[in-house]
């Protein structure tokens, strides 16, 4: 992520540097870049809005206009403001004097969570029984009964590439070493009371409706499935028929919603999975065109009981959270208690 944004930064100062002198409009330009590839590293909307404001404060003063070197000067002040964003100074970590040292990691989507800590396909099942002990014990300390549980070795969730990059199993013994070490680690788990629920999701191993069919075929039933509409929709899936062909598996439901001339727009220009968040693709239950009617139907008839949790990963800016949360938690609850579903408060 740090990489990328760096690339990104280089490349708007470069061009700001071709310019010789520089006008208010040309900052001004050059800030609005800025802050593109600040919300693009997922860094909060607050923080983003405080930091250009106060760069733009600082960087249209006649001290740097007026500069022989007004680029340089610019890049200067962003410099420093990054600098005291950031802390002011290094800090080293705490290693623990016995270990293992615990260190917790925080952020938002694309940020590089999961990407740093849950890697079964790239390390041992005892290693990430060691790296998830921590969380284990808390879900099971607090009564949780389900891990959501992504696969996200190389991953592009947060990266700028086009998904038809992403990483792939294609063998079938690739599948079956797989399935092997994560029905070893549900088991674990389950062991502790909570159980996986495997999360499909845009970017992964794990994306398409034929992948979650192999990845149910090469698992256990340890192994539960967390449906995401949001996901199985952008990736083209069935959502009713992956809900009932999969049934007895699955153990936890992410509802978001699709808007339909974003997707199309997304996949004829073949984007980014963190640009089409950006652009706004995700949306909350009812303000897309997935029928959650539908849908609330289907886990009817299965016989479901868990969670169905309002999802959408969107700009808050344009998206006010609580409005939206709102409007979602509404057209769901409509949905559900019409396919008969009773509600746990």
């Amino acid at each position: 992520m740090l990489d990328s944004l760096s690339t990104r930064l280089q490349a708007i100062f470069d061009k700001l540097g071709g310019r010789g002198r520089l006008s208010e409009e040309n900052i001004q330009e050059a800030l609005r870049e800025v802050r593109v590839a600040l919300l693009e590293a997922d860094v909060n909307f607050k923080v983003v809005r405080a930091f250009v404001d106060r760069v733009r404060t600082r960087a249209v003063g006649q001290d740097v206009l007026a500069s022989l070197t007004p680029a340089q000067q610019v890049v200067k002040v962003v410099h420093g403001e990054l600098v005291e964003l950031l802390g002011g100074s290094g800090h080293r970590l705490a290693m623990a004097s016995h270990p293992p040292t615990v260190i917790m990691l925080m952020g938002l989507q694309g940020s590089g969570k999961t990407t740093t800590a849950a890697k079964l396909a790239r390390r041992s099942v005892d290693d990430e029984i060691a790296a998830v002990a921590p969380h284990l014990k808390l879900l099971a300390d607090n009564g949780a009964a389900v891990m959501v549980y992504g696969e996200v070795s190389d991953s592009f969730q947060g990266a700028s590439a086009p998904l038809y990059k992403r990483p792939r199993f294609f063998r079938p013994e690739q599948w079956r070493e797989y399935g092997e070490k994560l029905t070893a680690f549900a088991r674990h788990t389950l062991r502790h009371g909570v159980r996986v629920a495997y999360h499909h999701h845009m970017g992964t191993v794990v994306e398409t409706q034929r992948e979650i069919d192999l990845l149910m075929e090469n698992t256990g039933s340890a192994v539960g499935l967390l449906i995401d509409t949001g996901h199985l929709t952008y990736a083209g899936a069935d959502v009713l028929e992956t809900t009932r062909r999969h049934a007895r598996r699955i153990n936890h439901v992410h509802c978001k919603d699709i808007r339909a001339g974003i997707l199309k727009t997304v996949r004829r220009n073949d984007q980014s999975f963190l640009r089409a968040i950006l652009d706004g693709v995700f949306t909350v239950p009812g303000d897309g065109f997935i029928d959650y009617s539908a849908f609330a139907r289907v886990l009817a008839d299965i016989g479901y009981e868990g969670w169905a949790v309002v999802e959408a990963e969107q700009d808050p800016v344009k998206a006010p959270p609580l409005e939206y949360s709102r409007i979602g938690l509404q057209h769901l609850m409509a949905a559900f208690e019409a396919a008969g579903f009773d509600f746990v408060k």
